[in-house]
């Protein structure tokens, strides 16, 4: 089942990512491979994330988002998600 956090995560990627279907990706799928992302785009992602959901996430720990599944870790451990306007 979908969360609105996981709905809000795949927005972001779709912003970043827009020729990507970020629907359909996998919860386990690397999403650097699954969307082509670069460096850039990983950095534009976790800004995103911390503008739009207030998870501020440390530059050594940016490696560790390959999936997901280890974004809506790192989403429910900043104990953020119910997201900023």
């Amino acid at each position: 089942m979908e969360t609105t956090t996981d709905r809000r995560v795949r927005e972001i990627l779709g912003a970043i990512a827009p020729d990507a279907d970020v629907d359909a990706l996998a919860a386990d799928a690397d999403l650097r491979e699954e969307l082509e992302l670069d460096s850039l785009d990983v950095q534009r992602f976790v800004a995103a994330l911390d503008a739009e959901l207030g998870v501020a996430i440390a530059d050594r720990d940016v490696p560790a988002l390959r999936t997901l599944d280890d974004v809506m870790r790192q989403v429910a451990g900043s104990g953020a998600g119910g997201g900023r306007r």
